[in-house]
């Protein structure tokens, strides 16, 4: 028996450029692999797209889109969807808003292109803004980028932008415009982000690739918005078969085919362990099925890495880890393995047990790993190599579970709000990095100042500033990310894993911790050359947050510069040990 469903059909309302690869070049082969039959109409066919090549070639495509929905009309075709992207005008926004009035029942997807980085096409008018506006409501899913959705909302988005303000913008354009909203290329510090309402909520980032890529937004719209909103659904058929079977394997993963098949494998979530930009994991695979209660193995694979956000059960997110070289500790890497001061290796490594008792243990400074699951069913390879010549290839399949190491609890011991008022004395160091400088600046009180001196109770900022400044810029500092700090901002306060208060805190006796500050502004003016005025308004990492505010006015004594950039942990809580895993 067979039995066959006709595609469902998709009327893709677009433009048509002839050299780069995006719009209607992109969708109709994406589509047509989903199952999913596109049936394109072009707005405008261009000789090139509009980013770099000059001004291409232009074929305006309202008399043939008129002609082409009628003669659509004629033959009863329907359309279970209707996509839209690049109207040149509002002639062409009236081919679409006749599409959706000829096919009311199909689902409705418009990606309002109108301008990118901040800045509407020249040709877009108010009055298309308006008709774009007009089409969006009718709409049962948008995908206008970061610029779009500012035009449509008729404001400037907030600059920075962070996570929460993301989703914000999100559930604002689905209040005011559609049901369902995808908001594209929203920079969020160094990430790249969507951020979506709707039916979901959610923001998605990854790191930010500062290059151009014409059509992503095309390939996105396609394959990702219509996936998830609308599918090939009754695309199928029915038989039966009596018979022989067997299977070719055809797969594309990339494992070695002599990779070791590892049995048994375990994990612990530390949380935040070396910035607070990244969660940290630590995973041990095994050739063995039972490796936690001694087993004798053969091998021993052992991965630190960093994953964005947990999902689910504290679980790492799903990709590809490589080695980061660079030991920024960015999320979506892996640690490579090093020496410690008792000659042991931290970071990633593998060992392999020697005759007589011990192992051979190779650091992983090379290389990368897969973190995959399908079907409930972790799948995990890779391979991986010390720098030496020494290489091994491996893969499990099978359960994961990841001890929770972590403590999210505030460090802060502040107990309410605390104004330092008008500050005595002021002490601050260069401390230079690769592409920055770390200007540590130290607050006192006149009563710790004079009865204490150094070591006495006060405030440290670290602010980020250019490699050739001469002395503490001017500006209002903001906080920023540790790990590639941006200029003008100050680094939050943090324990790092060997047990340093990292960045901006309130220090009490020179070295004991008092308070991580997190958020808030400092600002900075140079008065006459040799006198500043600082402004702080922080807050702690307690929930609900406690401010830390205050001022200084007057000169700043300058320190050696050094590269000691943290307190030892003096809490009374001791921060993480991973030496006994």
């Amino acid at each position: 028996m067979l039995k066959i469903t006709e595609p469902k059909k998709v009327l893709c309302i677009h433009d048509l450029s002839g050299v780069g690869r995006c719009s209607l070049a992109v969708i109709l082969p994406v589509l047509s692999v989903m199952g999913i039959q596109p049936v394109a109409l072009p707005t405008v066919m261009l000789s090139t797209h509009t980013g770099g090549f000059g001004a291409p070639a232009r074929l305006d495509g309202c008399a043939y889109g008129e002609a082409a929905l009628e003669h659509y009309r004629e033959l009863g075709l329907s359309f279970d969807c209707i996509y839209t992207g690049y109207l040149g005008g509002e002639a062409q926004a009236a081919l679409a808003e006749k599409a959706f009035d000829l096919w009311p029942s199909a689902y409705k997807v418009v990606d309002p292109v109108m301008g990118d980085n901040g800045r509407a096409y020249t040709t877009v008018t108010p009055a298309f803004i308006d008709r774009m506006r007009h089409l969006c409501r009718r709409a049962d899913l948008i995908l206008p980028n970061a610029t779009e959705a500012g035009l449509l909302l008729e404001k400037p988005l907030p600059d920075p932008l962070d996570e929460a303000g993301a989703q914000a913008l999100a559930d604002e354009l689905a209040a005011a415009l559609a049901p369902n909203v995808v908001v594209t290329g929203l920079q969020l510090d160094k990430y790249i982000a969507c951020a979506g309402a709707g039916r979901e909520r959610f923001v998605v980032k990854k790191l930010h690739i500062a290059r151009n890529f014409p059509g992503t937004g095309d390939l996105y719209g396609a394959d990702y918005a219509l996936k998830g909103s609308f599918t090939a659904g009754d695309n199928r058929f029915e038989c039966t078969y009596d018979g022989p079977l067997t299977f070719e394997n055809c797969s594309d993963d990339e494992i070695d085919p002599e990779a070791i098949v590892c049995l048994g494998a375990y994990g612990t979530y530390y949380g935040h362990f070396y910035c607070p930009e990244a969660y940290d994991y630590y995973l041990v695979i095994f050739d063995t099925k039972h490796a936690q209660t001694g087993d004798p193995y053969n091998y021993r694979i052992a991965l630190d890495f960093h994953s964005l956000a947990p999902v689910g059960d504290r679980m790492p997110q799903e990709g590809t880890y490589p080695i980061d070289a660079e030991l920024v500790f960015d999320p979506g890497t892996m640690v490579p393995g090093h020496l410690n001061e008792n000659w042991g290796i931290d970071g990633s490594y593998w060992s392999v047990p020697k005759e007589g008792g011990g192992s051979t243990m190779f650091p992983i400074t090379q290389g990368s790993f897969t973190f995959a699951r399908r079907d409930g069913v972790y799948r995990l390879y890779g391979t991986l190599a010390d720098g030496q010549g020494n290489e091994i290839s491996f893969t499990y399949e099978g359960d994961l579970n990841f001890n929770d190491d972590s403590d999210d609890s505030p460090v802060s011991r502040l107990e309410a709000d605390r104004a330092m008022g008008s500050l005595y004395h002021a002490r601050a160091r260069q401390e230079p990095a690769s592409d920055y400088t770390v200007w540590s600046v130290y607050l006192y009180t006149e009563e710790s100042w004079t009865s204490q001196g150094e070591t006495g109770d006060h405030l440290k900022l670290q602010l980020v500033a250019p490699t050739d400044a001469q002395s503490l810029p001017a500006g209002t500092y903001s906080v920023t990310v540790t790990n590639h700090p941006a200029l003008g901002g100050f680094l939050p306060g943090y324990i790092y894993a060997d047990r340093r208060a990292l960045g901006t805190w309130l220090v009490r006796n020179s070295s004991e911790i008092v308070a991580p500050l997190i958020d808030g502004t400092v600002t900075v003016a140079d008065t006459d050359g040799d006198n500043y005025r600082i402004e702080f308004d922080l807050t702690d990492d307690a929930a609900p947050a406690h401010r830390l505010t205050g001022s200084y006015a007057g000169s700043i004594e300058a320190i050696e510069t050094t590269s000691a950039l943290g307190l030892s942990w003096s809490a009374s809580q001791p921060a993480p040990d991973r030496n006994a895993r």
